[in-house]
Parts: C-alpha cells; structure tokens; sequence
C-alpha cells in the first residue's frame, strides 16, 4: 500500500483506486479509478493528489511521478523522452526542455526553484553505444 498524508486527509494506493480518507471523520472517498502504482504525492496547496504522472480530475502527463512544488498547484516532471515540463491546472502543460534533452529527475527546493537530473552519453565519448544504455 502506497500512502500520502496530507494535513486532514490520506490518500493511498488500493485495488488499483486512489482512495482519500478523512482523518476526522473516516469518510472514504474514490477519487481515481485505474490509478496505477503510484507514487502518490499531495500538490504543496494539499488540494491535488496524483499517482505517477496521472493527477486525480486531471490529465495523464507523460511521467511516471510528478513532482509537486513547495506551494500552490505545480508540478513539474521529466517526460519518458527526457524533456522537462510543468503542470498547473490554471496553464495547462507548459515544456521547458525539449525531448531528447536528458532529463532523468526534478526536484523543488523550499524557494520553488527547479533542479533537474540529467545524463548524456554521445558517441563517440570513449564509449560504445551499447555502453550508453546500460550494457
């Protein structure tokens, strides 16, 4: 079980639902179906929860976790294809870098500024290509 405490609220990961719970009343609420496996993180405002890239009443973004900033209703993302973009239900997806860039991570810090993981291999670079993946 996958679980996210907000101040008045959990949410968790079960049968496949994204399931919220009210902590004072133990009033449970379904608010995603097909939910995936997680994980489940509260936007930083506490009114968005998401489950990898798929946000509860929102869209699915191209990720497998959505990183929430410190406030507000932002969360920020490295697409499968290596790019970065952010998501606010107010703008809508907005990409700061482009597929192909590298991007393996984001973090926020506590002053909502952006860090970004990135690897690039480019051969030639002393490596064969088949050392780029993995192999």
């Amino acid at each position: 079980m996958v679980l996210a405490v907000a101040a008045a609220a959990v949410a968790f990961l079960q049968g496949g639902n994204l399931v919220i719970v009210d902590v004072a009343t133990h009033h449970e609420q379904i608010v995603m179906r097909h939910a995936g496996t997680g994980p489940v993180r509260w936007s930083g405002d506490e009114r968005l929860v998401s489950s990898g890239g798929k946000v509860a009443g929102g869209p699915t973004l191209p990720a497998t976790e959505l990183t929430w900033a410190p406030s507000g209703e932002t969360a920020a993302y490295a697409t499968k294809q290596g790019g970065v973009a952010i998501w606010n239900p107010r703008i809508g997806t907005r990409t700061l870098l482009p597929r192909g860039w590298g991007a393996q991570s984001v973090a926020w810090d506590g002053h909502e500024r952006l860090a970004i993981g990135r690897t690039i291999c480019h051969v030639p670079c002393g490596l064969t290509a088949a050392g780029c993946n993995g192999s």
